[in-house]
């Protein structure tokens, strides 16, 4: 469960998805070494002060850090691809639930599924 900020020397409580960034930590499809990989998804998140100046990364050893921003590229869809390494694939999770309906039963269903991992 998403609890607090992942920027680690902020810690803000996390309350509403409409504030700040969701990122969600998952096995990478395109990664086959040919062994089984077990790896559960988890979901990362960054305050709305931390989420403007700063992004998530993976490193080499598939453990998040905190990096600073670059130029907003955009992205298309629900999930825009941050980083991969080592079988794992971080991704920012875009959810807007505070601009349409759709987005708010969206956003609902996605905090409770949120709240059982």
């Amino acid at each position: 469960m998403v609890a607090r900020c992942a920027n680690s020397t902020c810690g803000r409580a996390f309350r509403y998805l409409r504030e700040g960034r969701l990122f969600r930590l998952e096995p990478d499809p395109a990664f086959d070494s040919g062994a089984e990989f077990d790896h559960s998804i988890e979901y990362f998140w960054l305050c709305e002060a931390c989420s403007d100046s700063m992004t998530l990364r993976l490193d080499a050893q598939g453990r998040i850090f905190t990096e600073d921003a670059a130029p907003a590229a955009g992205h298309a869809g629900d999930f825009a691809i941050i980083s991969r390494h080592g079988g794992l694939l971080l991704r920012s999770v875009v959810i807007n639930p505070k601009h349409t309906d759709e987005g708010s039963r969206l956003g609902k269903r996605f905090l409770r599924g949120l709240h059982r991992l």
